[in-house]
């Protein structure tokens, strides 16, 4: 029996592309607001950056993203949902329209989005929640969406333990509780505005999705993502949650952290080549990043061994330009150096040159 929530052409759930737009210029965005971005991402990527960045900086990250995610989280919800409604939740989580919005409906565009499931096993709605979670994209993410969805909905936030119960399997529990002092204040939402584009992007007959999608499997019910032939798992994400961690993450240790993020980026992406960036040439990269979410790339000039790019509407630049390092040293087979700036225009610049 055809799922009716399903595009029967591409076989991306119909909430995916309903509720996101892949545009010409190299984004995607949400309808509801287009200043509010989205990338489509490779988890294996994400998971390596911050255990790379841990690495390189020698303390774990958990808490600080977590805590970022949380406030990313928090703060989306209560500027896109009305006040009216977060007041219903708040006043009717013993029953059913309110538990339904509390948690059965993040829980829902969660799978959708790759991010894997949960299933409630006892709360009371407002001070505590237990849960079953399976097949977390990135574990210190999850939780710290749980902790914003409470945040936004009860007014205070949800700190959780979690005790690893099988693989991929955990016991989650959340207890209400206030902010942490240190935290207060910190988090900027960020908002982005683009330039028009002119790319041409295949779309679905069905949907008006990228065709690109249907190489990617929905697994709707463990909340799973991934590509048909690599099973490399993928997740819908806003590049605002990074870039909140990131900040949260130079506040914590009072440094610039662009060239640890960058080096972790290049480490993850030349010794972990992703199966879509299959060559360093202008269609692969324009076609990857825009299908991602990351930009617009407008030129790519190779001389030698030296490569000059421009990026229109970039996102997760300190990313970006890591990633260019790690595809340079794959397919140029030697380690670059790269010099980047970003215009006044918005633009993102990079060349690399060998080491």
């Amino acid at each position: 029996m055809k799922n009716p929530f399903i595009c029967s052409v591409c076989g991306v759930p119909k909430v995916i592309t309903s509720e996101n737009i892949w545009l010409d210029n190299g984004t995607i965005v949400q309808r509801r607001d287009p200043l509010h971005r989205m990338v489509f991402l490779e988890v294996d990527n994400i998971k390596g950056l911050f255990e790379g960045i841990e690495r390189i900086i020698g303390i774990s990250l958990e808490r600080i993203i977590m805590v970022a995610q949380s406030r990313y989280t928090s703060e989306y919800i209560k500027r896109f949902m009305p006040s009216g409604v977060r007041l219903f939740v708040n006043r009717n989580l013993h029953r059913l329209p309110g538990r339904r919005l509390a948690f059965i409906l993040p829980s829902y565009l969660g799978r959708m989005m790759g991010y894997g499931a949960a299933k409630l096993l006892h709360s009371d709605y407002k001070n505590y929640m237990v849960m079953k979670v399976t097949d977390p994209w990135y574990l210190p993410l999850y939780l710290g969406n749980i902790r914003g969805v409470t945040d936004a909905l009860v007014a205070k936030v949800g700190t959780g333990v979690y005790l690893k119960i099988g693989p991929e399997q955990y016991i989650v529990t959340t207890n209400t509780s206030e902010a942490e002092e240190g935290l207060k204040g910190r988090f900027v939402y960020r908002e982005y505005h683009s330039k028009s584009g002119d790319l041409s992007l295949e779309r679905c007959s069905g949907c008006g999705g990228p065709m690109e999608l249907s190489r990617y499997r929905w697994d709707v019910k463990r909340g799973i993502i991934e590509e048909r032939n690599s099973h490399q798992r993928m997740a819908l994400l806003g590049p605002g949650e990074h870039e909140a961690i990131f900040d949260e993450l130079q506040a914590e240790l009072g440094e610039d952290i662009t060239q640890t993020i960058i080096e972790a980026q290049q480490l993850f992406v030349s010794t972990e080549l992703l199966t879509s960036w299959n060559a360093f040439d202008f269609a692969t990269l324009q076609k990857q990043m825009a299908f991602r979410g990351m930009g617009n790339l407008r030129e790519l000039v190779a001389e030698g061994d030296k490569v000059r790019l421009r990026v229109e509407n970039p996102c997760l630049i300190a990313m970006l330009v890591g990633m260019t390092l790690g595809l340079y040293e794959i397919f140029y087979r030697k380690a670059g150096d790269a010099r980047w700036e970003v215009a006044e225009d918005g633009d993102l610049k990079i060349e690399v040159s060998p080491k």
